[in-house]
């Protein structure tokens, strides 16, 4: 997570660390995120990062269709979500 979020500032690329706001709001509200077989996650996580997305403005701000360099634009989509493992 470290790594991503420095090679996004790097680059300029706007990034939603996830793991804080899954941890803070499991804390707060003691609700599962992830189904309890693997680490996918669940409707309430879907949730919580669809949240997390809109406060972001991040599909407000990033227009994708101006950007000539296809690596930059997947490294951005792929960390929309900090999509790990």
């Amino acid at each position: 997570s470290e790594y991503f979020t420095e090679k996004s500032k790097d680059n300029n690329i706007k990034f939603i660390n996830l793991q804080h706001v899954f941890e803070s709001d499991f804390s707060k509200n003691k609700k599962e995120f992830n189904f309890p077989s693997d680490y996918h996650w669940n409707e309430y996580g879907h949730y919580i990062v669809a949240n997390q997305i809109e406060k972001s403005n991040f599909l407000i701000l990033q227009d994708y269709r101006y950007d000539t360099d296809p690596l930059r634009v997947l490294y951005s989509l792929f960390h929309i979500l900090e999509i790990r493992q």
